[in-house]
């Protein structure tokens, strides 16, 4: 399926919540995690084709979380989210009944794309949540 999916690791992140309160450490993660999936959603808009301006204004994101565990999700959804999964993963060769050729489309894997640059970001806006959090800010 058409999504991102982003782990951060966490090494060296833990010592530095457990100087703040539980409260303020879920509050900086919950941060972090929002600003990790609108950068994802960014991400995966604009790398999107252009000719599907409807399509891109379908990539969304959710967040939620349990406990300590933190989720962010970047999906397509609404009415042209068919279109998009297809965009991104691409299709087979099709045809009409009558068995006449109508093409294929060329997969354009937006979402590993935008999903690669944000492996590479996650972290830091991670941390930069918890510096927040030490200082006092969140």
């Amino acid at each position: 399926m058409a999504s991102i999916h982003t782990h951060v690791e966490t090494f060296g992140l833990a010592e530095r919540l457990d100087l703040v309160t539980k409260v303020t450490a879920k509050a900086a993660m919950r941060s972090a995690t929002r600003r990790v999936t609108a950068r994802g959603r960014t991400l995966a808009r604009g790398m999107a084709p252009s000719k599907t301006g409807i399509g891109k204004k379908g990539i969304v994101s959710k967040n939620r979380s349990a406990g300590t565990l933190f989720i962010g999700r970047v999906y397509p959804s609404g009415p042209h989210a068919h279109i998009m999964k297809w965009q991104d993963q691409g299709t087979g060769e099709r045809h009409k009944r009558d068995g006449q050729p109508t093409g294929e489309i060329e997969p354009q894997y937006f979402f590993e794309r935008a999903s690669m640059i944000l492996d590479k970001e996650a972290p830091g806006i991670f941390d930069d949540a918890i510096s927040a959090a030490l200082a006092g800010i969140i």
